[in-house]
């Protein structure tokens, strides 16, 4: 039998302004992609893959699974979102300030760009359903499924490829837009905690009933930001960098 385990986790709690609670709205979304990353790859487990995930480090979550013909590298962007759905205009979205990749979905291929076509997929999960015309059909409609760039309309298509090439100056590849793709995840805004919990307590269950009672710690032990007050732009910024400087320390293995 399969059974998890917890490589170190860093202490980084001192690193957290708790008095900033404006900045809250921008700890949401930390906390939101960190409760996704651990559904992530408790689905995988529940499948009995054998993986390694990684968090915050490339991107908000890469997997690397062990399939039959090879281990597939996946890089994830976790997206928190209030608006009722996405466009493919909204993903195409390009920033006036900062540096490039400046768009969403540029941010995504920025992983293909580093780590060649040969990666699985650079994939975009959020809350909310992506609104948009698929190649095969003639009317806009809403989408939970993972889809990938090369699913959608020429007129989606276009608008994302606009902001790529802007993105990407002479080093975007339209034929890697199948490695792009996009897919909502089951977790609102209001209670993604208490799926993530209720995911752990059925994995346990399955292990061995009585192991249902360690679910809140095994909880805690796979999120050490859970319990954290939101950080100020400062204090977020060297956590997130603290986090890059040790991957090893939100790393989970299925072994």
């Amino acid at each position: 039998m399969i059974r998890p385990r917890l490589l170190p986790v860093v202490d980084i709690f001192p690193l957290i302004d708790c008095r900033a609670a404006h900045f809250r709205p921008a700890f949401a979304a930390f906390d939101f992609q960190v409760n996704v990353s651990m559904a992530r790859v408790l689905e995988l487990h529940e499948h009995g893959k054998e993986f390694v995930a990684v968090f915050d480090h490339h991107d908000d979550l890469v997997v690397l699974v062990e399939e039959g013909e090879g281990p597939e590298l996946s890089f994830y962007q976790i997206k928190s979102s209030g608006e009722l759905t996405w466009t493919a205009k909204r993903l195409a979205r390009r920033s006036p300030k900062g540096e490039l990749p400046k768009s969403i979905v540029g941010k995504a291929y920025y992983n293909v760009a580093q780590f060649g076509p040969e990666i699985r997929r650079a994939s975009i999960l959020s809350n909310r359903p992506l609104s948009a015309t698929l190649a095969a059909a003639k009317n806009v409609g809403l989408h939970d499924g993972e889809l990938s760039v090369a699913d959608l309309c020429s007129a989606d298509q276009e608008a994302l490829m606009k902001s790529l090439e802007a993105d990407f100056t002479g080093a975007f590849d339209k034929s890697h837009a199948h490695l792009l793709t996009f897919e909502r995840v089951p977790f609102d805004l209001e209670s993604y905690r208490a799926t993530v919990i209720g995911k752990i307590v059925t994995m346990l269950e399955n292990l061995d009933p009585e192991f249902a009672a360690c679910s809140s710690p095994f909880y805690a032990a796979l999120s050490p930001l859970r319990e954290l007050a939101p950080a100020t732009r400062r204090s977020r910024l060297r956590l997130k960098n603290s986090v890059r400087a040790w991957p090893s320390a939100v790393t989970i293995s299925a072994r």
